[in-house]
């Protein structure tokens, strides 16, 4: 199976679980997402940090983040770093959320610091449900079974400046966004999947790759399947993972 069939599969199954467990913490939307998408696909592995913490004696406060993330080819990567939100509701205090906390728009702003810090791309990782009305930057029509979406963090802060709406409407969102698998297509940069659809999406064709010399100690480690034994400079996320293309990609 390609990397764009299975986040393809993957993002529909998030879809399903979030109309039929509606109440569930946004946390726990998470760990479902990471969970099926390691059962799914051996070559995506991770870890939960805080838990691993836990396991070791640390404190761990709340993590900020949810996921960094780096989709590995033969010689250079593509680092990516999440913040995920659930927006399922037509009308919501969608700008408040990713104002958070508090209006300040604290976790933005840890998002896209971390994402500079370390040359990665920095993405709000929207879990919700789109309708027939809703329309996606990717010009197929992938958006219709998606459960995933990826909207640039500049865009979400855009939208957490308090200039529009209180109650935005979700598919003015969506709109800005690309469904998960998009990374993933064959015209993309992420990863070359040749019997994939060509990516439409202008963003996803620009994504920057980095050279595998520069790959951080535990995404090796993650990698080579092994669990990280040093944890503590990521606490500020739930998890990290590694989606190994190397076999399949050629860059």
């Amino acid at each position: 199976m390609t990397p764009f069939d299975a986040t393809r599969a993957l993002s529909r199954e998030i879809q399903e679980f979030l109309i039929h467990v509606p109440e569930v913490p946004e946390a726990a939307v998470t760990d479902f997402f990471l969970w099926k998408w390691r059962a799914r696909d051996p070559r995506f592995r991770f870890v939960n940090v805080p838990r691993l913490l836990r396991a070791a004696g640390q404190d761990t406060p709340p993590p900020e983040l949810t996921l960094a993330l780096w989709v590995l080819g033969k010689r250079t990567h593509l680092p990516l770093v999440l913040l995920a939100r659930r927006f399922t509701r037509t009308w919501d205090g969608y700008v408040g959320r990713l104002a958070a906390p508090d209006g300040t728009r604290g976790h933005l702003n840890t998002l896209t610091a971390w994402a500079e810090a370390r040359r990665a791309v920095p993405f709000v990782l929207l879990y919700s449900i789109p309708d027939e009305a809703t329309r996606t930057v990717c010009g197929q029509a992938e958006a219709a079974g998606s459960g995933v979406f990826l909207l640039g963090a500049d865009e979400a802060t855009a939208f957490a400046t308090g200039k529009r709406v209180s109650r935005a409407q979700k598919n003015r969102l969506l709109a800005h966004c690309d469904p998960f698998q998009c990374l993933f297509c064959g015209g993309g940069n992420a990863a070359g999947c040749a019997d994939a659809l060509v990516c439409l999406s202008p963003r996803m064709q620009g994504l920057p790759r980095r050279p595998n010399r520069g790959l951080p100690a535990v995404v090796r480690q993650l990698a080579s399947g092994a669990t990280p034994p040093a944890l503590a400079d990521w606490r500020n996320f739930h998890a990290l993972g590694v989606y190994d293309l190397s076999d399949t990609d050629i860059g």
